[in-house]
């Protein structure tokens, strides 16, 4: 079996769905619940699987109290 993504606009999708149902025993269509909720979800998800694969976002210990500290004496400059 093979799986496909169909991006059908929304005046269509009545016919593409009506000359699918001859092939209705063959063919699933699944609902995917991720596009529901967002329709840029897998796109997102690729994004950031290529952010967290190429950016090496280790910080010396250091280094972070560093930062901790600067942003506490902005706070209270403010």
């Amino acid at each position: 079996m093979q799986t496909i993504t169909l991006k059908i606009e929304d005046e269509l999708f009545n016919d593409v769905m009506n000359a699918l149902e001859p092939f209705r025993e063959p063919i699933q269509i699944l609902n995917d619940q991720n596009l529901q909720l967002d329709p840029y979800f897998y796109e997102r998800r690729e994004k950031l699987h290529k952010i967290l694969e190429t950016k090496d976002t280790t910080v010396s210990h250091e280094a972070l109290w560093d930062n901790v500290e600067k942003y506490l004496k902005s706070i209270k400059s403010k």
